[in-house]
């Protein structure tokens, strides 16, 4: 299963959405998972999209879709008014971050959606020191990944019986104050404080 999967053609998709939320079409908005509620949300989606849709579930295992790694990632979640529409999940590893598992109900895709995912993900990336992040892109959504400024690192290769490339993007964004001088900053009040702030908030100050 690529990561970065199930939003293929997403600069040309449109938000579709039922009469009910059609007026909040616009209220894209990202969030940082926090608490059981939200880690609930996240994997109900992505069941949802990997396992319930007719054009994955022949394709997609439980085992290859929800792992011990869960259990150590950031969770996003991007809603669409008050209903969680996606999420992706934010590995750390040494020197970069890797977008997995993304996952968009079918009603809620569009490319402006996948954008402030994308986003918010670089900026979180950022915010906390990272300066590249890297995602293994299916064929079909590498266009939508060169749109927010990643780019094919590697040959098409199959994984998990799906065409994907391996996709890197420089981050760009600010690096928390605090966070910037990276461990010479070690004992320094600022640094410590940083430290210890939720992921949300480290944003809010880089």
């Amino acid at each position: 299963m690529p990561d970065g999967g199930r939003v293929e053609e997403l600069t040309s998709a449109t938000v579709d959405l039922a009469s009910a939320t059609q007026s909040r079409a616009d209220d894209i908005r990202v969030t940082i998972a926090s608490g059981f509620d939200d880690l609930v949300r996240c994997m109900v989606i992505r069941g949802v999209v990997w396992l319930g849709e007719d054009e994955a579930k022949d394709r997609t295992d439980y085992a290859s879709l929800f792992d011990p790694n869960d259990h150590s990632c950031t969770h996003l979640l991007v809603w669409v008014g008050d209903e969680p529409a996606g999420t992706m999940r934010l590995r750390w590893n040494h020197g970069f971050v890797r977008f997995e598992r993304l996952a968009v109900r079918t009603r809620f895709r569009s490319f402006r959606l996948f954008r402030r995912l994308a986003r918010f993900a670089f900026d979180l990336a950022a915010a906390k020191g990272f300066t590249h992040a890297n995602a293994l892109a299916r064929l079909g959504t590498e266009k939508a990944w060169k749109l927010v400024g990643a780019e094919i690192v590697g040959p098409e290769l199959e994984f998990h019986g799906e065409r994907a490339f391996p996709m890197v993007a420089t981050l760009t964004g600010r690096t928390c104050t605090a966070l910037a001088a990276g461990l010479a900053a070690a004992g320094n009040m600022d640094f410590e404080e940083a430290i210890g702030l939720p992921d949300a908030k480290l944003m809010e100050i880089a």
